[in-house]
């Protein structure tokens, strides 16, 4: 499996990839909303994904200047990522006619599943992989990727509040 074979600046490169996709795709469901409250919601997830993107590049900058990398990474492992991320975490249409997302409940429902996908994709090559500095990597990823989780969270239960 390639993903055991993953370096330190590969993996940032992996969550800095992600953390670009869900920002495009928060970005463009919220242009694509109708209403106030769905747009507020994914406008805040795009910022959440973009405050963790900018965390990413700043974990990832002194890999580049040690190493002295560009940005990319090897190609058979670029497209393996490429492939899962087109497959995996943000598959699904953002636009207002997509029954799941026609409220903020089922839009934060949505990003709650994509965190806790993300925190098991991190978890499990975490498991895989016994390079120390990419185990510190990943761990830090998982503890961000979790603190997002419970933002989300706590947005869900403030959302239900307000509805009852």
């Amino acid at each position: 499996m390639v993903l055991r074979y993953l370096n330190q600046d590969e993996i940032l490169k992996v969550a800095i990839n992600l953390e670009e996709e869900g920002y495009l795709f928060y970005t463009k469901a919220a242009a694509l909303s109708r209403d106030d409250s769905s747009i507020k919601v994914f406008s805040f997830l795009a910022e959440e994904e973009a405050q963790h993107l900018r965390f990413f590049q700043s974990l990832d900058l002194p890999i580049v200047a040690e190493t002295g990398r560009g940005g990319e990474i090897d190609d058979e492992i670029s497209l393996y990522l490429r492939n899962l991320v087109d497959s995996g975490i943000f598959t699904f249409d953002p636009t207002p006619e997509n029954q799941r997302f026609s409220s903020s409940l089922s839009i934060l429902e949505f990003a709650i599943e994509v965190e806790k996908n993300s925190i098991l994709f991190y978890s499990g090559i975490l498991d895989l992989n016994n390079d120390p500095k990419v185990k510190e990597s990943l761990q830090t990823i998982i503890r961000e990727e979790k603190k997002h989780l419970i933002r989300v969270l706590s947005l869900l239960q403030k959302e239900r509040e307000k509805r009852n």
